[in-house]
This record gives structure tokens, sequence and C-alpha cells, in this order.
């Protein structure tokens, strides 16, 4: 191993996005994968995306949406990321059996899942009714 490196970098480059979510999950991740890809160029290694970055906030359309639809928008967020070599944080809203959780995700650069935090205070009386706060500010996946 060179000495280069060995040494951990001088200076943690971060992106923090601000991005207005759209409806299509569609538009999202394409804005996210750009964004990814936007850091890595730039010379990040952490880019924080804002809460519900991948799935947006307007409970019409999002309850549109399947399970099945987010799983694979966030699997193709983890592969960007694995590929940009990077961490990412990236928001969603996953559907459980009576509510949403609203999730940030920490992805590794090696696109594996190593956190997920289910937000656990939530304002306003539409967020609060459809997507209720977790029970744990802990979800079941972390390795960190």
């Amino acid at each position: 191993m060179s000495e280069s490196q060995s040494q951990p970098p001088a200076v943690l480059q971060v992106s923090c996005v601000q991005m207005h979510w759209a409806r299509s999950l569609e538009f999202n991740l394409d804005r996210t994968l750009f964004h990814l890809q936007e850091a890595a160029r730039e010379g990040s290694r952490v880019v924080c995306f804002p809460e519900t970055s991948l799935t947006g906030y307007y409970f019409p359309d999002i309850l549109k949406l399947t399970s099945a639809q987010i799983e694979a928008a966030l699997e193709r967020a983890r592969e960007a990321t694995a590929t940009a070599g990077l961490w990412a944080i990236v928001g969603l809203l996953r559907p459980t059996p009576d509510r949403f959780l609203n999730l940030a995700i920490v992805i590794n650069p090696r696109g594996e899942i190593v956190h997920e935090y289910a937000k656990v205070h939530l304002a306003g009386a539409t967020s609060s009714a459809i997507a209720g706060p977790a029970t744990s500010s802990r979800c079941s996946r972390s390795t960190v």
C-alpha cells in the first residue's frame, strides 16, 4: 500500500444537495443519479440528500407507489453510489401495513445500506395521519 493510500484525506468534502422533489419517482431518481455523479466528479466523498428525496412528499402520488417501485429506485441509487464510490444519505417514504415511514438511508461506497433512520417526530396533520412516526429511531438494517 502506498503512503498516499494509507493516509486519510486531509479534507472531507461533503456535498449537500438542495433539490425540490417532484411528484414523479422517476424524476426524483434521475435527479439523485445526476447529483451523485456530479458530487463524485467534484471530489466529494459524502452526499446528503433532503428528506424524501426519492419518493417526494406529495401523498396523492405516494399512495399510488408500490413497495417494489420504491425499492427498485433505492436499488438504482445504491448502484450509482457504488459506481461513484461515495457515501450517500437519501430520503424516502416506505409503506408499512399501517403507515409510511419517513426514512434516511445511509449507503456506503460499496452500495450497501449500512443504516436506516426513521424520523420519529413528524410535523403537520397530514404527515402525522398518513406517515406516522416510527416507534424507534433505529430501523432493522444497521451495520455501523
